[in-house]
């Protein structure tokens, strides 16, 4: 592939669309963004964008989120969907790396804030070839933007894109064994609930709440957290026995938060299920 071509693919800012462009510079989402990144492989069907919000403090990190963005779309005509979901994935890389960059210089990280989105749904169009291509494209970078697991990837896509790039951390073996990073976001999430409690309600316990909670793979982490056998060697905050009731419940978030649910910790994902303590 030359050079022409790769910057025909890298730096793509826009999708004409009946005449009009997407926004990329004047959405909302971007803020001081250092570099957008887009990515296309009509072989392996990758479509990605890579957004390197900020390296000042060091090199930007951040996951690679796959998701199908069209899914939230399903009842426009599919050109409508395909162009909706491509503002959404622009508006998440975007405002997920900046968010890392907070995330990583409040953890007093020599790091900066990057993100990654592969848009389509990973049941269907993941391969070992797509995720390869995609590792290729972050290893043009140069290091200015290493990956990580999210959302719709797994500690062993990271094994899969380590092959065509050096810049992956979460890996299973290595300098950057750090492997799956559901349990620490689980155990952060359950910590905010709790400080969210405490600073709203003035309480320190859950008893009787009820607790709304946006997740996916993180939430088979996150139970062992909230819920283990009680007994003096046990180190979860809450005894199963104070569990009245778990159940998991498609919510649309207008109705979520027309409930009582108290706190509500939205993410931008659309499937929510939730526990009632």
């Amino acid at each position: 592939m030359n050079d022409i071509q790769t910057q025909h693919e890298s730096i793509w800012l826009r999708t004409l669309w009946k005449g009009s462009s997407m926004p990329v510079f004047s959405t909302r989402a971007f803020n001081k963004h250092e570099q957008v990144v887009f990515c296309s492989d009509p072989l392996t069907g990758l479509r990605a964008i890579i957004a390197v919000h900020s390296t000042v403090l060091g090199p930007a990190v951040g996951g690679c989120r796959f998701w199908d963005y069209a899914a939230a779309h399903r009842n426009a005509s599919l050109d409508v969907a395909d162009v909706r979901a491509e503002e959404d994935a622009i508006f998440d890389v975007l405002r997920l790396s900046r968010g890392m960059s907070y995330k990583n210089a409040m953890a007093g990280l020599r790091l900066g804030g990057g993100k990654s989105v592969i848009i389509g749904d990973p049941k269907t169009i993941k391969t070992p070839e797509l995720l390869q291509s995609f590792g290729n494209y972050i290893q043009r970078l140069g290091g200015s933007y290493y990956t990580a697991e999210d959302v719709g990837t797994k500690p062993q896509d990271m094994e899969t894109i380590h092959g065509t790039t050096d810049y992956v951390v979460g890996l299973e073996s290595g300098e950057f064994a750090t492997g799956d990073p559901s349990p620490h976001t689980a155990k952060g999430v359950f910590t905010g609930i709790q400080a969210a409690v405490r600073h709203k309600l003035g309480r320190t316990d859950l008893d009787g709440l009820t607790v709304a909670i946006q997740a996916s793979a993180m939430w088979a982490a996150m139970w062992p957290t909230i819920c283990a056998p009680p007994g003096p060697k046990s180190s979860s905050p809450i005894s199963c026995r104070k569990i009245s009731s778990v159940f998991w419940r498609p919510v649309k978030p207008k109705w979520l938060q027309a409930t009582r649910s108290t706190p509500w910790m939205p993410t931008y994902l659309p499937l929510v299920r939730w526990v009632v303590c």
